[in-house]
């Protein structure tokens, strides 16, 4: 099993809004949907949005109509509303006349009529608003338990009581406790204190119930549940036709008893029938009772339940009561030595002891051993041929996949395997080797990254895609296999099957998707990532092309500076400035890393190399320094017309920002082609933690510029940055807009399904 997310309901991925290049695409490409923000009227009105799929480079213009019960004397709303040109959507609020209704149940229904400039999306051309209309004497406040601690702390938990609007009496809530419910231990009502009935003032919209647990009325290391449901209501409210109850989980804390007398030792390899088994024997397991062993890749069980023993053996508490059947531990009893003829891939792992009652609940008895198992030669061999740059196709683009060690002959961290976006071009990705195919094995994990965007900070995860489909799932399974056709080519291909719900469906591709707690965000590149089968080339290095190899050195370049002054308010100019730039090989033959970009010393820029003309291009790229991401950034003049304003404009993700081409002792430096709308320019930029972006000084390296041969360093070096420097300068809206932020591309995902849960083990 892999490395997965483990949250307490596995991620189901719901609407997404889309990440892409700030292309405007033409009326054919764009479809005009409909939704309702909300699925009721509040107060005599509802919001309705009119989105594109994609930003216009007009103005659409859309017709709406209403049908349902709602008479149409009592209902009013701008029919006629038009989306701007480079804008994704606007809102239109419906509102309704109350007083105009009879009590009963009533229905609008808002749809497209017509559209100009765009095309209706026929999945999504209407949507449905409800009202419900009382009577006048069964106005009553609805009781609910609007929110609830998920597990007791230090023995105590707590529910929300809502209404939907205030009484003008006290609400009397009475509750019971369940003590008899399918599926989970129940706390006995007598281990529980907490107001019953519970009181809601008058006036007052919610209260909130403190719940006390006795501990001792449950047993050490068994998960119980505490069932509070509401029973009845006094006469001048109702109670909600469903959140009723509260669950709330309890597990008496857990006395750990290291064992000090138990070995483990990997014995090698035992070979069985023809087949190959590595075998690890324990022995000296206690004085009495069972005990069950669990075998996880090493660091697995903290990285999951760090510093919290008592969490995971709640959680292998649930696979012993189902007859151990998800993990297949070995069992042993008292003086045992057992031995594990169980096959396992290279790698460390850790072998856990759990004591067990004769019910089958752990105790809390544990001890925790490690062993090893080392790859072959031939294996090495082989897991080393895949170490190196690789150029990844998905569709028209190509990716440079960098594949290098993590743990030897087991596994492999991949870069860039998105290199179209800044924002997540340093991610890794952690792959298994299946030594036995000579195959890698990708498969969804949440990324060491996380991302802060707009004030909201996102985990950036590797998911699947099934069946075709633009649904998006996560959980744990494989996502690709890599296989190799050649000596240095290979293939991207299908790594299984994913099993919902609703059935099990084939893994088609997979994306880096970026959710907040929520589990709603952005997908990168738009809806294709990588889909099968995708092809890839290892690029092997050169060390005899001598025009890379004329690169190589320090050159000098100048450039005009300024700084923050001190008192921050203004620029104050330094002049000219001479940097020193340092080319060294990052493949020979392919690919340069540069340093000494504006006086940063730690900062690696990468550069592709063109052999066929003997000339290298850079793209955008991103880095972490401390607190701050800093990215590498084109810049162009845009004159403006009716959809965006003249002025700078960041170009799009993954650019190429300049080329240069060697001369003799000289370098030219050409500004990439930035279509009609001018030259690009070198420029630097900080997105720090709260997700402001700040330009660190005005002007970087205006192109085109020339490189000469340097004779010593005279590199100007930057002091370390820090927050609370004043030498940084907010864009503002009419200098330097992030397109690649504000620019929609066509499409949508829908919701995946959810996964059961598993016990995740990353090989």
């Amino acid at each position: 099993m892999k490395a997965s997310f483990f949250k307490s309901a596995l991620l189901t991925l719901g609407a997404i809004a889309v990440l892409a290049s700030c292309d405007l695409l033409k009326k054919d490409d764009v479809f005009v949907s409909v939704s309702a923000a909300s699925t009721s009227f509040i107060n005599g009105k509802a919001n309705v949005v009119v989105s594109l799929s994609a930003v216009s480079g007009s103005n659409v213009e859309v017709s709406l109509s209403c049908d349902g019960n709602i008479p149409s004397d009592a209902v009013s709303f701008k029919s006629s509303v038009e989306v701007p040109a480079g804008s994704i959507s606007t809102d239109v609020t419906v509102f309704v006349d109350v007083d105009k209704l009879s009590p009963g149940q009533y229905e609008a229904n808002i749809s497209i009529a017509s559209v100009k400039g765009a095309k209706v999306d026929p999945s999504e051309n209407s949507c449905s608003i409800f009202l419900a209309v009382q009577e006048p004497e069964d106005v009553r406040s609805v009781v609910s338990i609007s929110n609830y601690s998920e597990a007791f702390t230090d023995g105590k938990a707590s529910f929300t009581l809502s209404v939907d609007r205030a009484s003008d009496a006290d609400v009397i809530v009475n509750f019971v406790v369940v003590t008899e419910a399918e599926g989970f231990a129940a706390i006995p009502a007598s281990a529980l204190t907490f107001d019953n009935p519970a009181i809601i003032p008058a006036g007052s919209l919610s209260k909130e119930v403190n719940v006390t647990l006795d501990e001792s009325a449950i047993q050490k290391g068994v998960s119980n549940y505490a069932v509070i449901s509401i029973s009845s209501v006094s006469d001048n409210a109702t109670v909600s036709a469903s959140k009723t109850k509260t669950y709330i989980e309890a597990t008496a804390a857990l006395t750990a008893n290291l064992r000090s007398d138990w070995t483990v030792a990997f014995e090698g390899e035992y070979v069985h029938e023809g087949d190959t088994y590595n075998v690890i024997s324990v022995g000296g397991v206690g004085e009495n009772g069972s005990y069950y062993i669990f075998i996880y890749a090493k660091g697995i069980v903290d990285y999951y339940f760090p510093g919290d023993i008592s969490a995971y053996v709640q959680m292998v508490e649930g696979l012993v009561s189902e007859a151990l059947t998800s993990e297949e531990p070995y069992q042993i009893k008292t003086g045992e030595t057992g031995w594990l003829y169980k096959p396992f891939s290279v790698g460390e792992y850790e072998i856990w002891l759990l004591g067990c009652t004769e019910s089958g609940h752990l105790t809390g008895d544990y001890a925790v051993g490690s062993f090893k198992i080392e790859a072959s030669a031939a294996q090495l061999e082989a897991y080393g041929k895949w170490i190196g740059e690789w150029n990844v196709t998905r569709q028209s683009k190509t990716d440079k996949w960098i594949i290098s060690e993590d743990y030897p002959g087991a596994s492999f961290i991949i870069q860039g395997i998105d290199g179209d976006s800044p924002v997540i071009a340093d991610i890794q990705i952690y792959a298994d080797y299946d030594a036995a195919n000579d195959e890698i094995v990708l498969y969804t994990q949440d990324c060491d990254k996380t991302w802060t965007y707009q004030g909201t900070e996102y985990t950036i995860s590797l998911v699947g895609m099934y069946q075709n489909s633009t649904k998006l799932v996560s959980g744990d399974f494989d996502l690709a296999v890599l296989s190799k056709t050649g000596e240095n080519t290979a293939k991207i291909t299908s790594g299984g099957s994913v099993t919902l719900s609703s059935g099990t469906y084939e893994v088609s591709g997979m994306t880096l998707f970026a959710h907040d707690t929520e589990g709603s965000g952005y997908v990168f590149n738009g809806q294709v990532f990588y889909l099968w089968p995708e092809t890839m080339n290892k690029v092997v290095a050169n060390d005899n092309d001598p025009v890379f190899n004329s690169y190589l050195g320090k050159w000098n370049i100048k450039r005009m500076d300024s700084e923050w002054d001190n008192e921050a308010k203004d620029y104050k100019p330094l002049g000219e400035v001479s940097d020193t730039w340092t080319f060294e090989p990052k493949l020979a033959g392919h690919s340069f890393t540069i340093t000494g970009f504006e006086g940063f010393s730690d900062l690696s820029i990468v550069a592709n190399y063109d052999e066929a003309n003997g000339s290298f291009t850079v793209s955008e790229q991103s880095f972490t320094i401390g607190e701050y991401n800093l990215a590498t950034l084109g810049i162009f003049y845009y004159p403006g017309n009716d959809s965006y304003p003249a002025g700078n404009y960041l170009w799009n993700e993954g650019a190429v920002i300049f080329s240069g081409k060697i001369n003799g002792d000289t370098i030219a430096l050409t500004p990439a082609p930035a279509g009609n709308y001018g030259d690009f320019i070198m420029y630097q930029l900080f997105q720090i933690a709260d997700g402001s972006a700040y330009s660190y000084h005005e002007v970087g390296y205006d192109l085109p510029n020339t490189l000469t041969k340097a004779q010593a360093s005279n590199t100007a070096s930057r002091a370390p940055m820090k927050v609370s420097d004043k030498t940084r300068h907010k864009l503002s809206r009419g200098d330097s807009q992030i397109r690649r932020m504000s620019a929609p591309a066509s499409g949508s995902y829908r919701g995946g399904d959810k996964l059961e849960r598993h016990l995740p083990v990353k090989k």
